[in-house]
């Protein structure tokens, strides 16, 4: 939970300049300036009630179906959430389930049936309105949605357990839209994930190991070669086999002179060799999330959001991911995309200052952009964009030379150097600060604080080496000093700052505490 500091501290933003050269927008300080100048001259936003941080879960998933043709959503409504599909050609959405628990589509690969999961169920629906299949999840077997088998027209992949003994097993079973089952692999160990190729058949898998992962080739009898064996926090998902024997993988495994420290999108040859296909070009984040062509598998594009949200497009995707980029500059934007040739692209537009996401289809040939799932009640309850705190990525030189990463967040109408700060410290510890909205950072903003968001070493997402880096001395160790040391210096600048522009005495102070 975030501390607050006295009301004397002065606000973090003039306290950043110090760090200018390694803000992490690349800005130097005559910018930083200008961007907290910017947000004070703007109007004080009024004082709003907690309920206007609490972001829309109206809408509780979309998908894109494969052919990019439909776009199906779930709708809370009432107790429960109601499942609609809506042409993306045009007309009206259309539903298909008034009630169900799920939180969850997969669509099948053939597009005519949607698999709706919730925390208990996993139940298949046609496009046509009719029922398929219906399986309990979790249970005693702890039963779970893994992903939709690529491999089948309409089918799904379950990771059970069985009981062996005093042990266990665990089972990968193929289930379709009937409720057939078919056993793919058992094994003595956890299984994180499997690819398929074509004809169906499990050709590797990743499983834990007691002390680390691996990842196995599975032969045609079933028994398994190991192809790589992974360190701690190393990590590995198994994206798609492709014909040739290669693995398309999203990960950050140490191999062939690659360092494993930030996870990026990666091909394995059929020698077992690891090809980097795209890692974040600043060289600060983790992969975030992959898109693959539904029809070659091959990578479209890379967001990367541990620092400043970026997507970026990769081989023939570049230019409609930068034709998108520039029609929502600066915004984070999430893309899905159908396997027919120049169909429409799904969009999700985010924002550190945008409290719901919007949606768009966004069409490849004319470079046209059209919101969809626009609710107008749920938008005039937000608050504009103007009233929100600006979120800026910054970085910062620890005692021992480490460059620490942040945000900060500069109140709107609000003079830094004479407003309150707050210190917001995330949980875990194995977890970061991400770039989008934030609403208790928000609310804290909107009171009038500045706030200071440190990602300490030993926060995921820049890196495996950045991870390790706090040895495990949290509490009030190193990890501790870090939060610290970014709340003094910004403490000392702003007070400097202050006395060159004040000339009256300044109150005595007492130097400011930081808790986690």
């Amino acid at each position: 939970m975030a501390t607050p500091f006295r009301h004397i501290c002065a606000a973090l933003a003039l306290c950043a300049i110090p760090f200018a050269p390694r803000i992490l927008l690349a800005q130097d300080a005559n910018n930083l300036r200008a961007l907290e100048a910017g947000q004070r001259r703007l109007p004080r936003a009024p004082v709003l009630p907690r309920s206007a941080f609490l972001e829309n879960r109206i809408l509780v998933d979309a998908r894109l179906s494969p052919a990019g043709d439909y776009v199906a959503y779930l709708r809370e409504q009432k107790d429960a959430n109601a499942l609609w599909m809506l042409p993306t050609a045009g007309g009206t959405a259309r539903m298909l389930v008034g009630s169900t628990r799920a939180d969850r589509i997969l669509w099948s690969r053939d597009g005519r049936w949607l698999f709706l999961a919730g925390p208990r169920v996993i139940a298949a629906v046609g496009t046509d309105g009719r029922a398929g299949m219906r399986m309990p999840l979790g249970g005693t077997e702890r039963r779970g949605v893994m992903k939709r088998d690529p491999s089948q027209p309409a089918a799904v992949l379950l990771r059970e357990r069985v009981a062996a003994g005093r042990g266990e097993r665990w089972r990968i079973v193929r289930l379709d839209t009937h409720g057939k089952r078919v056993l793919l692999h058992e094994d003595t160990r956890w299984v994180h994930d499997v690819a398929l190729d074509a004809r169906g058949r499990i050709v590797a898998l990743t499983r834990f190991e007691g002390d680390h992962d691996a990842l196995y080739r599975v032969r045609p009898d079933g028994t398994l070669r190991a192809a790589l064996r992974l360190q701690p926090m190393e990590r590995v998902d198994l994206l798609a086999a492709l014909p040739d024997g290669s693995l398309l993988l999203a990960g950050n495994p140490a191999s062939d002179g690659l360092d494993g420290n930030f996870r990026r999108v990666l091909r394995m040859d059929a020698g077992d060799r690891l090809h980097t296909l795209h890692e974040d070009p600043r060289h600060e984040a983790d992969l975030d999330e992959v898109v693959l062509d539904p029809r070659t598998a091959q990578p479209l594009a890379a967001s990367y959001r541990s620092t400043v949200a970026a997507t970026y497009g990769i081989g023939v995707a570049a230019p409609i991911v930068a034709a998108i980029k520039r029609r929502l500059p600066g915004r984070d934007i999430a893309v899905q995309v159908g396997s027919a040739a120049m169909s429409p692209w799904l969009v999700a537009e985010r924002a550190p200052t945008l409290r719901d996401p919007r949606w768009y289809l966004f069409d490849p040939r004319s470079g046209g952009l059209r919101r969809i799932l626009h609710d107008r009640l749920v938008a005039a309850q937000a608050p504009p964009e103007a009233q929100f705190a600006r979120k800026i990525a910054v970085s910062y030189r620890a005692s021992d030379g480490l460059r620490v990463h942040g945000f900060l967040l500069l109140p709107p109408g609000v003079d830094p150097a004479h407003a309150p700060l707050i210190a917001q410290v995330h949980g875990g510890p194995i977890n970061h600060f991400r770039a989008g909205y934030d609403g208790i950072a928000q609310f804290l903003a909107n009171r009038g604080y500045v706030v200071f968001q440190s990602n300490f070493r030993g926060s995921t997402g820049h890196g495996r080496a950045y991870t390790f880096a706090s040895n495990g001395d949290y509490g009030n160790g190193r990890v501790q000093q870090d939060i610290v040391e970014g709340c003094a210096g910004c403490w000392r600048r702003a007070l400097a700052m202050r006395r060159a522009s004040v000339s009256s005495a300044i109150p005595s102070v007492v130097t400011p505490r930081c808790w986690a």
